[in-house]
């Protein structure tokens, strides 16, 4: 197995970080924007490219056509393909470059979860699995998990373990906890009620009926000054999953109790984290989950459902239960909030957790070990 260094004559010209669409505050995308900046940062040339450029973004990623004319003919070069939906252009890259390969994956949402909803999107997952199928016996000089869940599933689909590895996301919690925040920001929240907090686009996978749920037994039978304050965007797709939402906030009587910001700015995330008592999170599908680690590092005690990546990420010192039941989770808030010994283990834990796995240098360096190994 070759090595990838920065000088001699097996150096290669450029690594080339592609990804089917890049848009500012996008998870892949600041995995993608991370990778190549650590790249960048020790010498390496590196440049990110996708399909989709947000106009935010235009000269800070290249569009995809560049690394087709530039770059996928030079044997020397890496290429580091981020493999999270089906593209269509993105797979031809992949079987025709003459570049050594990277095949990074962020996983890809079972259809099942869709299927109710939008006919469009669960297609479009059984199609983005089956390319992910075909992306693994194309082969790569390294497999590349955002998790060991992630991993796992490149493992079921062929990959060579002995070619595989995990380096955690690249992120922009660190960014995020020093944003400054007013006290008109913090308003809306300082009335006196305790704020649960969930943060995670509308999509069916994400739980927020089991949120609702749950916050609707603990407003109800524990604690009826609450707030359950959901932060993400909704998504067209899923018109009749955010119907069904509305519906049931509805005949739950909760619509003075439930606070919905769907497209927040930066300073409304940071106040969010600032005013949150709880974090928690139902989500039945993560392969990592992002939000869970900015919680850490704004010390909010995280509450979780145990599946897929999501224990993982938490660790074993962590607050977490593997079923979807409400009346457990609403005690598991309320004994949180109760125990303040509790809360201060819970935070200092995950606050530990993150500075040792989840800071951007720790994550820089296993990147960029992992690379010169290739």
């Amino acid at each position: 197995m070759s090595t990838i260094s920065q000088s001699g004559p097996g150096r290669p010209r450029t690594f080339h970080v592609l990804t089917p669409a890049a848009q500012l505050g996008d998870a892949v995308g600041n995995d993608v924007l991370g990778m190549r900046d650590a790249l960048r940062a020790v010498g390496f040339s590196a440049n990110a490219y996708a399909e989709y450029i947000a106009p935010e973004l235009t000269g800070e990623v290249l569009p995809l056509a560049e690394y087709e004319r530039d770059g996928q003919q030079v044997p020397r070069d890496v290429l580091i393909y981020h493999h999270c939906t089906m593209w269509h252009r993105g797979e031809e890259v992949y079987r025709n470059t003459c570049n050594a390969r990277i095949l990074r994956y962020h996983n890809v949402t079972p259809s099942s979860f869709f299927s109710p909803y939008s006919d469009e999107c669960a297609d479009l997952a059984v199609q983005s699995r089956d390319q992910t199928m075909r992306l693994v016996q194309l082969g790569a000089d390294l497999f590349l998990g955002a998790s060991r869940f992630n991993l796992q599933e490149l493992a079921d689909a062929g990959a060579n373990p002995a070619k595989s590895d995990v380096v955690f996301p690249f992120h922009h919690a660190d960014q995020l906890s020093r944003v400054d925040t007013s006290l008109a920001d913090l308003e809306p929240y300082q009335d006196g009620r305790i704020n649960i907090l969930f943060v995670g686009r509308f999509s069916p996978n994400k739980g927020h009926l089991s949120l609702l749920r749950t916050f609707a037994f603990f407003h109800s039978y524990i604690q009826p000054q609450s707030r359950l304050i959901l932060v993400g965007k909704s998504d067209s797709n899923f018109c009749a999953y955010n119907d069904q939402f509305r519906a049931a906030t509805s005949q739950l009587g909760l619509e003075k109790s439930v606070t919905i910001v769907s497209a927040a700015s930066q300073r409304q995330l940071a106040a969010a984290y600032r005013a949150a008592k709880i974090f928690l999170c139902l989500s039945e599908h993560e392969g990592f989950c992002v939000p869970l680690i900015e919680a850490m590092l704004y010390k909010v005690p995280i509450i979780a459902l145990a599946r897929t990546a999501v224990g993982e990420t938490l660790g074993p010192e962590s607050l977490t239960y593997p079923e979807l039941d409400e009346i457990v989770f609403a005690e598991m808030m309320n004994y949180c909030l109760e125990r303040s010994d509790v809360r201060a283990w819970l935070t200092e834990s995950q606050y530990r957790r993150y500075r040792e796995n989840f800071s951007h240098q720790v994550i820089a360096e296993r990147f960029l070990e992992i690379i010169r190994k290739i």
